[in-house]
């Protein structure tokens, strides 16, 4: 595994813009597919860490090598990804596809939903000190004033709040397995990193 390449594609990426967008808009669609396309980039840059191989996808429009996300997370399950990463991020694929074979989704079926919850509260038992049943997310507006705050299990519509949940649990997943899979040196890119996006604390 190394770690600066997982760094380096995520930091190049960038992750903020579509985080922002996704709590700016209503647009549910809009949502799930930047969540997909959050959640593949999580997966195109553990493969290239843990083959070593920063350009396995290509870098440029005319050499990207084009493979549909449920061979990569094929891929990543065969090169040694914990399953339960790779089954939620079937399933965030699953839900992605359900909403491109639809005219006008305008909401995530409820089993759908129900599935994704179930499956990031079991990926979070694998996280040290990680508890989805005490935390909630805080979400803020662009001038800083918080807008929603979420608990996962919470009885409410704001399915893009939880998506965004997911995605916390997720790359606290992804970053915990590139930092203790690493081999060599950490360099100024991976500084035993690991990536910590703050939740809005204990339920009350």
């Amino acid at each position: 595994m190394n770690a600066s390449i997982f760094m380096e594609r995520i930091s190049s990426k960038g992750l903020a813009e579509p985080i922002i967008k996704i709590v700016d808009t209503e647009d549910l669609v809009g949502v799930v597919l930047r969540f997909h396309l959050l959640t593949e980039l999580l997966i195109d840059s553990w493969i290239c860490a843990k083959t070593s191989c920063a350009g396995l996808f290509g870098t440029e429009d005319d050499d990207r090598l084009i493979i549909e996300c449920s061979n990569k997370i094929k891929m990543a399950e065969n090169l040694g990804l914990p399953k339960e990463i790779c089954s939620l991020v079937r399933k965030i694929n699953k839900v992605r596809n359900d909403f491109a074979h639809r005219m006008n989704p305008d909401e995530i079926q409820k089993n759908h939903m129900s599935g994704l919850i179930t499956l990031t509260k079991n990926l979070s038992q694998t996280i040290p000190d990680m508890d989805l049943t005490k935390e909630q997310g805080r979400f803020r507006d662009k001038n800083g004033n918080v807008i929603c705050e979420i608990g996962i299990d919470d009885d409410t519509d704001h399915d893009k709040y939880k998506l965004l949940i997911m995605f916390y649990v997720l790359l606290r997943a992804f970053t915990n397995n590139v930092s203790s899979t690493h081999i060599g040196k950490w360099n100024r890119y991976y500084d035993g990193f690991e990536y910590n996006m703050t939740f809005g604390g204990n339920k009350p």
